[in-house]
């Protein structure tokens, strides 16, 4: 990303932070990039391996981990073997332990004797000439745990305190590209981005110009434009009902902005907007954006802001065929997820089917075994996570 004229005065380490916040956000829309932006953050903090790994928590999964580009592929599959559980690896239950975006140092909870005793040590630090060592948790949900490591090599000795200071600047930006990262990844948003496919989110997105000027709507997004409850359009940009929510919305936007046009280093932000109507507000969150990915949205035009909105009173709909071809569900038990996923309780659903309080039960227990689940809620938030919320009927 080339900076504009006015930042050329900016210090070395300055213009190689804002490259870097660039780069970040490129990444969140091409994963590929990753191992590039490692490789940019591991030459600006004065390390020589920096992995970064993505741990499921709540269901079966693989650990994701990606490295720095620079580092044979052969050491990242070794680790990822053997060092990427918290049952081998010792320190990631004590960065997980961590408030997010807190960097944690090796030495705060080894000495030098103890660490060399370790297996992880002789098996991955030694063979790349690395000692010091650092880590910080980049996300925390009820379904991920997001952390980045960095290795020093022993030659250079600790990290110097002007390098902490750089990963410590870089780190919000780490955590706001992970967030857009494993949200679209979440939705399988990655493997497409067509306009139909953008339509089919449960949330609003909205990409704005470096003046905040809506580009493009997904129909979630133009939906909740359209009530006038919290959020609405004037003038092709987004106002907030609160004058005060309003003047924070546009702060997180003109900050996004300068950040992806190489001005500034504000990650955006989160914003909870109040609404007239008295329902639950809306959640937004704010994030530098790159849409090479999705030019075909917005041809000749150049974003710079992405806003998504959440809408928790909206009622989730999931596509009763498309529940049955992913858990094998009867057309009965499809209909009756389907109303428990609207928010009706069992009695209204047994209503709307028609059926009896027992047959209903009945249906119900067959769905929590092809599901997995044992309790009501369980199973609306499988479903609510599901595909099949991205096939709901039009």
């Amino acid at each position: 990303m080339a900076r504009p004229p006015g930042m050329r005065g900016w210090s070395g380490d300055e213009a190689k932070l804002l490259d870097l916040v660039g780069a970040m956000y490129d990444a969140a829309l091409a994963p590929q990039e990753l191992p590039r932006v490692l490789s940019r953050l591991a030459r600006l903090c004065g390390g020589i391996w920096t992995p970064l790994s993505v741990i499921p928590i709540a269901h079966q999964g693989s650990t994701l981990t990606v490295q720095n580009a620079d580092v044979d592929p052969g050491f990242l599959t070794f680790f990822h073997q053997n060092y990427t559980t918290p049952d081998r690896n010792p320190s990631i239950p004590r960065i997980m332990a961590m408030p997010q975006g807190r960097v944690v140092l090796r030495e705060e909870h080894y000495s030098d004797a103890e660490w060399e005793r370790i297996d992880m040590y002789r098996d991955v630090y030694v063979p790349i000439g690395g000692y010091a060592s650092l880590g910080a948790p980049l996300l925390k949900t009820q379904d991920y745990f997001a952390l980045v490591g960095m290795v020093r090599a022993k030659s250079k000795g600790e990290y110097e305190s002007r390098e902490l200071k750089l990963l410590e600047r870089a780190i919000p930006h780490l955590q706001r590209m992970m967030q857009i990262l494993l949200r679209l990844d979440a939705l399988e948003a990655r493997q497409a981005t067509d306009e139909a496919l953008w339509d089919r989110l449960p949330f609003g997105v909205f990409i704005l110009d470096d003046t905040g000027r809506i580009l493009w709507g997904n129909r979630m997004g133009e939906s909740i434009l359209t009530e006038n409850d919290g959020l609405a359009s004037r003038g092709d940009q987004l106002f907030a009902s609160a004058s005060d929510q309003n003047t924070a919305l546009h702060r997180l936007i003109g900050e996004a902005a300068l950040t992806r046009t190489g001005r500034g280093l504000s990650a955006g932000g989160a914003l909870a907007l109040s609404r007239p109507s008295a329902r639950q507000p809306l959640a937004v969150l704010v994030a530098p954006f790159a849409a090479a990915q999705v030019a075909q949205l917005m041809p000749g035009r150049h974003s710079a802001v992405v806003v998504m909105v959440s809408d928790p009173a909206a009622k989730p709909q999931a596509a009763p065929q498309l529940l049955s071809a992913l858990y094998g569900l009867t057309r009965r038990e499809a209909a009756l997820v389907s109303l428990l996923l609207e928010g009706l309780d069992l009695r209204d659903a047994a209503e709307r089917l028609g059926l009896a309080m027992n047959t209903v039960r009945t249906h119900l227990r067959a769905v929590f075994h092809k599901t997995g689940t044992r309790r009501q809620s369980e199973l609306i938030g499988l479903l609510s996570r599901s595909i099949a919320m991205l096939g709901r009927a039009d």
